[in-house]
């Protein structure tokens, strides 16, 4: 009689069970349907399944997705509808900022300004293009230095941006040189496009002098003119030398003389030298510090300005990295990079005064961490803060695990609605409130991410941080048993593993990039099936190289293959793994060069940054797991040169 019980009991509770799974599967599955719908668009089909959703924690979310969906046919009153409903979250704000980019779109200005009132993330280039122009058209007044710096943001022309600068331009208040400015930053990109866009504000005819500088730059640095150029015909031979110093910059003795003699102003070709003296570094010519114009305050782009910087550093012209810091904008000066670079060429410099100043910069940096922060701390035989390990306050952890928008952004990560879940943490810790987070706050916050094993807004999280934090939560380390067994067997560093694993895809096992590259450690297709014939692993293996266990191993061990390659050295091996080893093959020296040299030197501005910031994790890593810290040139490489590479079997 009490073992039939027990049996009914327990067969009723597999019962339940598996029913409340179904349902769970279910219910992810309409959610995954709905997210489709919406992406393409679909407001019939996202409308069916919006009624079939009952969860009200997930509403904003469902209402958002279905008006989103048909707001181009949506009125003003379905709009204020919503943003009164869901008033106070993401939602509100994610719609608002949609609604705004077809205002803008349809020049409806006052209603535009009246909801960038309201609107609380202000991170949309093109909606703050939008506002300006509608200030512009509403009789208000702008600072022009302001909107100069949303047009010169990006490549892209913003068409309220465009707008914006058209009314000034017809107004005599934008002066010139700021739309050649973009336009030939888009002429040395390629930019066909974005550079008519440009130039059209001026003169709609010079579109016919973009489309020759396209065709026939060399012929119009050789006297070619078109009569459409009328009085800009000086700045379009700007734009053919500029076209030309990109694409052979190896022919720099040859386009040198003819630059100076070109009929250009002064300005102009310290813009088109500044442009060739940057490709030069780009592609490791020599003597590009020296094609560069000296001039503290010369003409050219901001990219061109670092890498001027760079050339000096790698030319060990420590008197010019001091003078063009310097001049930097204050945005890019205030960069870890360049405080860093500005107080080693003091150093080197050598004068007391100059020594001093060098010494309180460093320390700084070393307060600050980060990669930087690490090569102060080597470079001036300064001690690493010790690392702390705050623990979470019971009260901030209740506090966050009963705020709705975190709430909503959990729910969302447990139906596999992993981005809409990541958008609404991320605007919950950064922008619902007036005030600012405090550290408790984030600490548990990023703790409750890290209970839940979503690492990605455990690490972002507590990084928001303005102090310090548990190496815990900025450094996890999941699967610790199975890289440490792996990285043992293949002899590699397990720390390092656990750097790229962070910098890779910050342990998210569906992370994919757009090229394809996929899983914990974003194995490339072709990597995956060339590791995996050299592995003898099986079909049935393969057949699941994107999961956890298998995408691991692969890219161990082709991590190990570049670790080979290059002599073990560890700074080539990571941009290897980043950038390809035989493009990075490309980028050694000849004669051997710093490491950290090295480095600064990458001319894709990812992979630099990847190393960077992998070698910092690396070196986190080893902290957490009380590893002894040796010489910093010791684990990243005291010297690069080409003869480090061993073989070329490597893909």
């Amino acid at each position: 009689m009490f073992s039939k019980g027990i049996k009914g009991w327990l067969t009723a509770g597999l019962l339940w069970l598996t029913s409340l799974t179904y349902v769970q599967a279910s219910e992810a599955s309409i959610w995954a349907k709905l997210e489709r719908a919406h992406a393409r668009a679909d407001a019939d089909s996202a409308l069916i399944l919006r009624s079939k959703i009952r969860d009200p924690l997930l509403a904003p979310l469902a209402d958002y997705w279905v008006l989103s969906s048909r707001l181009t046919l949506s009125s003003q009153r379905d709009v204020d509808q919503f943003l009164s409903r869901w008033a106070g979250t993401y939602y509100e704000d994610r719609l608002r900022n949609e609604w705004m980019r077809l205002l803008g779109k349809n020049q409806v200005w006052p209603d535009l300004l009246k909801h960038n009132q309201h609107f609380r993330m202000q991170d949309d280039l093109g909606v703050a293009c939008w506002v300006m122009a509608a200030r512009l058209e509403t009789g208000q007044t702008i600072n022009p230095a302001e909107l100069k710096s949303l047009w010169l943001q990006k490549l892209e022309v913003q068409p309220g941006c465009a707008h914006a600068v058209r009314i000034l331009w017809q107004q005599g208040r934008w002066p010139a040189s700021w739309i050649w400015a973009k336009a030939r930053t888009a002429v040395e990109y390629g930019e066909w496009r974005q550079a008519k866009a440009a130039v059209e504000i001026i003169d709609r005819r010079l579109r016919q002098a973009v489309d020759d500088v396209a065709r026939r730059a060399s012929k119009i640095t050789n006297g070619y003119r078109h009569r459409a150029w009328r009085g800009h015909s000086q700045e379009v031979l700007a734009w053919a030398w500029i076209r030309i110093a990109r694409q052979k910059p190896e022919s720099h003795a040859k386009w040198l003389p003819a630059i100076r003699q070109a009929k250009l102003t002064g300005e102009q070709k310290q813009w088109v030298r500044s442009t060739l003296a940057t490709w030069m570094a780009l592609h490791h010519v020599d003597d590009a510090v020296g094609v560069y114009p000296q001039e503290v305050d010369a003409s050219m782009a901001d990219t061109h300005r670092e890498w001027r910087i760079r050339s000096a550093i790698l030319s060990h012209q420590w008197p010019q990295v001091i003078g063009w810091v310097s001049v930097l904008p204050a945005e890019i000066k205030a960069l870890p990079q360049w405080q860093y670079w500005h107080a080693y060429a003091r150093r080197q410099i050598g004068d007391r005064l100059a020594n001093l100043q060098a010494a309180f910069a460093a320390k700084s940096l070393v307060e600050a961490g980060g990669y930087y922060g690490m090569l102060a701390a080597s470079t001036w035989g300064l001690p690493m803060p010790p690392q702390q390990n705050p623990s979470v306050r019971a009260d901030s952890a209740a506090k966050v695990r009963t705020n709705p928008g975190l709430q909503r952004a959990v729910a969302a990560y447990r139906l596999g609605l992993r981005n809409a879940g990541a958008r609404e943490w991320n605007y919950t810790v950064a922008l619902h409130d007036a005030q600012p987070w405090s550290d408790e706050d984030l600490r548990a916050a990023a703790q409750w991410a890290c209970d839940l094993q979503w690492w990605q807004r455990c690490i972002n999280t507590s990084e928001r941080m303005r102090g310090d934090d548990a190496l815990q939560r900025r450094f996890p380390m999941p699967a610790h048993l199975q890289i440490g067994v792996t990285a043992r067997r293949l002899g590699i560093d397990a720390a390092t593993v656990y750097g790229l694993i962070r910098q890779e895809s910050r342990f998210v096992p569906e992370a994919r990039s757009g090229a394809g590259a996929s899983g914990l450690m974003q194995v490339m297709p072709g990597t995956a099936r060339w590791m995996g014939r050299e592995l003898g692993l099986s079909r049935k293996t393969m057949a699941a190289w994107r999961q956890p266990t298998t995408n691991m191993l692969l890219g161990m061990s082709y991590f190990d293959r570049l670790l080979e390659r290059s002599g073990r050295h560890l700074s080539i091996a990571i941009a290897s793994y980043n950038a390809g080893p035989r493009r990075v093959q490309g980028w050694l020296p000849d004669t051997p060069i710093p490491t950290v040299w090295w480095i600064e030197g990458i001319s894709v501005n990812e992979t630099r940054q990847y190393v960077q910031a992998v070698l910092w994790g690396a070196h986190q890593y080893r902290r957490a797991m009380n590893q002894p810290t040796s010489p910093l040139s010791q684990w990243m490489g005291e010297t690069v040169s080409s003869g480090l590479i061993r073989s070329d079997e490597t893909p």
